[in-house]
């Protein structure tokens, strides 16, 4: 047990060392190597700490972030599946919306790529209904902040949590921003590289959902706790709406 412990204060020391260069950006090719290398085989709960521990040592929100999308891209190349018959049903339920949520970028996109082809008022109609259904994410991630994100911090686990919050709210405010050029129906030249990449963006955070936050709630939880959050579900409406315009 003492060489097990020891062995895991080794790899955060050294994963910790490689998140700091990476934040400093003075992260070697060797070090990225070796970072990457260090993602794919440690415990997902040291990476946690070592986040959590690097935003109480005064590093912003926005740095950890970036630590963050290189475990996302080491968990993307270490796992081939991902899991998603998690034995509760509240996980379920936020798996279900962001099945909801990358069916809904995928829309968007093409739709955006029919209008930008065409031109007519039936085509941007139909992108701007989807986009405005896009809107959703925002009481998903409401939920997710109200109903997961405490018992992360009961279990003591906050900096997951905090990081993923100011994405969050990142990817609000960027909604709102674009939802008013649509409405003003007046695109810039890089109006498509902004829209795109905001649909990516979207489209990361239902992946360090499902492959990190979700894990690690189903790890963390007790079985009250999920019927906490079960029962508290049911007070919440539905994220996402679709106007039948955007469907014919």
């Amino acid at each position: 047990m003492n060489n097990l412990k020891l062995i895991s204060a080794e790899q955060k020391a050294v994963l910790k060392k490689l998140f700091i260069r990476l934040v400093q950006k003075n992260l070697s090719s060797q070090d990225e190597q070796e970072l990457r290398s260090q993602l794919k085989k440690v415990p997902y709960n040291l990476v946690v700490e070592v986040e959590q521990e690097l935003l109480q040592e005064g590093f912003s929100s926005a740095e950890i972030m970036n630590a963050c999308d290189h475990h996302l891209q080491a968990v993307r190349e270490n796992l081939t599946e991902t899991a998603t018959d998690l034995p509760n049903n509240a996980i379920q339920y936020f798996q279900n919306e962001n099945k909801t949520i990358t069916e809904l970028t995928s829309k968007v996109r093409t739709a955006f790529l029919e209008y930008t082809a065409d031109k007519s008022e039936s085509s941007f109609m139909k992108f701007a209904d989807f986009f405005l259904a896009l809107g959703g994410i925002s009481k998903h991630y409401e939920k997710k902040e109200q109903l997961l994100f405490p018992f992360l911090e009961k279990a003591g686990i906050s900096g997951p949590s905090n990081v993923m919050w100011a994405k969050d709210d990142e990817l609000r405010q960027e909604f709102k921003l674009l939802r008013g050029i649509i409405d003003s129906a007046k695109f810039s030249d890089d109006f498509s590289e902004r829209l795109f990449g905001f649909l990516r963006a979207i489209e990361d955070m239902v992946e360090k959902e499902e492959k990190i936050l979700f894990p690690m709630c189903r790890e963390k939880f007790s079985s009250n706790d999920w019927q906490i959050i079960a029962a508290d579900l049911s007070g919440f409406k539905p994220s996402f709406q679709i106007r039948e315009s955007a469907v014919k």
